[in-house]
């Protein structure tokens, strides 16, 4: 029905010699970024190489952080249980603060 095409050159001529001088021209960039870049990475990664004292390290305690970090903490006022048809209609809890913003209406019903 169609036409068939191929990719085989028939002509298997020598490059030329323009086309191996471009050639070694790319390669001798593509040497003078990746070679600076590669020994950079591994200069870079022995300089960062963990090592020395690990006395100030202390996995025990979950809590323990660099100086400065603080955690917040709260307190939960109130838990309501409602079906997902219902929404948010639930009575409000008197010890709610007044000021409390309403709780967002549920987006999906899970099983």
């Amino acid at each position: 029905m169609g036409s068939g095409h191929t990719h085989v050159s028939t002509d298997h001529s020598e490059p030329t010699a323009q086309a191996i001088a471009a050639r070694r021209k790319a390669n001798r960039i593509l040497a003078a970024v990746l070679v600076p870049l590669t020994l950079l990475t591994l200069a870079g990664m022995a300089m960062l190489w963990p090592s020395g004292s690990k006395d100030g390290i202390s996995l025990a305690n979950p809590y323990s952080a660099a100086p400065g970090v603080t955690f917040d903490t709260g307190k939960i006022q109130s838990v309501v249980e409602e079906s997902c048809m219902q929404g948010s209609t639930a009575p409000a809890n008197p010890r709610t603060p007044a000021a409390s913003p309403p709780p967002p209406a549920p987006t999906a019903c899970l099983p």
